[in-house]
């Protein structure tokens, strides 16, 4: 009985009673049909163990929605930031926006140091199709994700 959750908000996840409930961002969009996702990176040691420990048809449960990320404003314009895995709330978010045909100008700054091309390539098309422009660094060639960068790519704060 999941009531349904807004872009940028999270859950507890329990795949194992011993290990008790960890937080992951839920990154697809509500679209009342029962279905949801998460992208969950391997970096620490209980994520890093998920692939071997998960198998299609274990129960998991899941608790929340939790959390605000509010990204309705009046302004025209947003420009949004992210590293790494932080991309999650920006994913459901996106998705949001594809199926909403909103106009709002947005600039995505998504900073990654290991760069998954099949995950990048989805970004862009989503990105794309949602009518917002991406502006991927990679620190190692770009550096820091700063305000000069930012006017590198001729945006404006």
């Amino acid at each position: 009985n999941w009531p349904g959750h807004n872009a940028g908000q999270f859950a507890f996840l329990t795949f194992d009673k011993s290990e008790g409930p960890h937080p992951f961002t839920i990154s697809s969009a509500w679209k009342n049909d029962g279905k949801m996702s998460f992208m969950i990176k391997g970096i620490g040691d209980y994520t890093q163990k998920l692939p071997e420990k998960l198998k299609i048809g274990d129960t998991v449960n899941i608790e929340g929605p939790y959390g605000n990320f509010d990204f309705h404003s009046d302004k025209s314009r947003q420009i949004w930031v992210a590293g790494g895995i932080g991309i999650t709330p920006f994913i459901s978010r996106i998705q949001d926006l594809i199926a909403q045909k909103d106009k709002q100008e947005i600039d995505l700054f998504y900073s990654t140091r290991m760069p998954d091309d099949q995950f990048i390539e989805t970004v862009k098309k989503d990105s794309k199709r949602a009518n917002i422009r991406l502006h991927l660094i990679l620190p190692k060639k770009d550096g820091r994700v700063d305000t000069d960068l930012a006017l590198l790519n001729r945006i404006r704060f």
